[in-house]
This record gives structure tokens, sequence and C-alpha cells, in this order.
């Protein structure tokens, strides 16, 4: 039984795994999930567009501002605080 000899290339090892794990995602591809939070209107689409160079919504799926309306309020409740102070009449 004949073997094939691989030349390799460069360290082997367990030092060189992150690499080799970096190499075989690349090649393969990968999936993620990435959760940005924060307020309306800081850019968080602006990020994720930037980070990937792509835009993140189309005309076919808008963003989050265009498809639902804010379901958000703020109600300023008012209170009316009433004192009772005793008093005596002589």
């Amino acid at each position: 039984m004949h073997r094939q000899q691989k030349n390799l290339e460069g360290y082997v090892g367990f030092a060189n795994l992150p690499n080799q794990v970096y190499r075989k995602s690349v090649k393969r591809g990968f999936e993620f999930t990435l959760m940005v939070v924060g307020e309306s209107g800081l850019g968080k689409s602006t990020l994720i567009n930037s980070l990937f160079l792509t835009d993140l919504y189309s005309p076919d799926y808008p963003g989050p501002s265009h498809r639902i309306k804010k379901t958000v309020q703020v109600d300023t409740p008012t209170v009316l605080v009433v004192m009772i102070l005793p008093f005596s009449l002589t």
C-alpha cells in the first residue's frame, strides 16, 4: 500500500489550531448571531451596514420604523397631595 505524502507548510501543532479553525471556517462558511440593541435613531442599522458593506433593509423588507408604529408611550401622571394638620380651637 502506497501512502501519499503531503508537504506541510509552516508549523504543525496545537499552537496552530486557531489558524486551522479560521481557515476551515472561511473556506466552508459559518453562521453567527449578532444582537445590537439601543434606542431608535442611534445608528444600529448604520453600524451593521458598515460592518458588512451592505444594506440591511431593502424595499421588500423595510426597516422597523416603517414596518410597525411605535408602541411605547410615556404618560405623566398627576398626583395631588393633601396634608391635614391637626389643630385645636381654644
